[in-house]
């Protein structure tokens, strides 16, 4: 495991590579930045992940289960306490890593199912925040 980047001493953080004290506000400022990054991070994950198994249920109607419907729900759960949570998560930053975060599920569904981007179906911002899925058993 990597050591931190900073260590709290006092009322300053030092910076590990330099060794020198960061002022307090510049240190905060820098602090704040890198969870703003790490969040922006951990909701794109977040993102891409539901897309993958909106796209799944989509594309593979017969396969749908119970599990995927619990996922759909547990992911839309964490992206809406992220929005909520962070104001800088919001429409513009969502329309802003929407088309790269649809070509990383695409990439995913791709290797989980081998079916290739021919045929996979669109989904928008209501199919990731609005739209209710239901679970019924195929026979």
């Amino acid at each position: 495991m990597l050591p931190p980047q900073e260590k709290e001493t006092n009322d300053n953080l030092i910076d590990i590579s330099t060794g020198t004290p960061l002022e307090s506000e510049k240190g905060r400022d820098k602090l704040l930045h890198l969870m703003d990054s790490n969040l922006k991070s951990v909701f794109r994950s977040y993102l891409i992940q539901l897309m993958a198994i909106i796209i799944r249920w989509k594309l593979q109607p017969t396969k749908r289960n119970r599990k995927m419907l619990v996922q759909i729900v547990n992911l839309r759960i964490e992206l809406n306490i992220l929005r909520e949570e962070c104001s800088f998560i919001n429409k513009e930053y969502i329309a802003a890593i929407w088309d790269r975060s649809y070509a990383d599920a695409l990439k995913v569904v791709s290797a989980e199912t081998g079916i290739r981007n021919i045929g996979i179906p669109q989904i928008g911002f209501e199919d990731i925040f609005e739209n209710e899925f239901v679970y019924t058993k195929l026979n």
